[in-house]
């Protein structure tokens, strides 16, 4: 295994950069008071991420980054069918739902989502103004959180290769050992 300190901590600046940038990042809108919650899936070596950002009465209250654990085979379009299908299944929906790609069947999924809220729920793909600010906010942090988990993965990587070289050496040594010690000391009657 080849190291490269210096890409690593190239990486690790550009995420803790990244990371600056998401928690200086604050929805707020005097246009709106809706209720909106705001989906970004992307797709990147990681997998799948899902970003759910959540706007109460205008004011952005709170996001998660979701992986799913069985997105194989999965675009972001039928990933966020999926979940919005599970997320909303026993829970409260906003009237509006911002999505990033939009997801398949949305207008199926809207319809449902209307008949179980009691009063119309709105998918938005293409939205404009601040809406349109929010889905790209919501896309660049699933990135930024997919870059931070293929980084974290690949430290563990790096150090799980780091203890088996050590590991494996050790081995190498303490057979060099008894190699030298049974040379040291030849058997009785030679």
């Amino acid at each position: 295994a080849e190291w490269k300190f210096e890409e690593a901590a190239a990486v690790r600046d550009q995420i803790q950069a990244l990371a600056r940038i998401q928690e200086k990042q604050f929805v707020s809108s005097n246009t709106s008071e809706q209720d909106v919650d705001i989906l970004a899936c992307v797709e990147g070596d990681g997998g799948l991420c899902v970003n759910l950002a959540m706007v109460r009465g205008g004011r952005h209250v709170g996001d998660k980054n979701l992986f799913p654990s069985h997105g194989d085979g999965y675009t972001p379009a039928t990933a966020l069918e999926a979940f919005i299908a599970q997320h909303y299944l026993e829970r409260s929906v906003p009237p509006l739902i911002l999505c990033s790609p939009e997801p398949e069947n949305a207008a199926v999924l809207a319809e449902s989502l209307s008949v179980q809220a009691g009063r119309k729920v709105v998918i938005n793909s293409n939205p404009y103004g601040a809406r349109r600010v929010w889905l790209e906010m919501a896309g660049k942090n699933a990135e930024l959180a997919l870059a931070q988990r293929a980084s974290h993965s690949a430290s563990q990587e790096g150090r799980l290769a780091a203890l088996i070289v050590s590991a494996a050496e050790r081995e190498v040594a303490e057979a060099h050992g008894q190699a030298l010690a049974r040379a040291a000391d030849p058997p009785e009657g030679v």
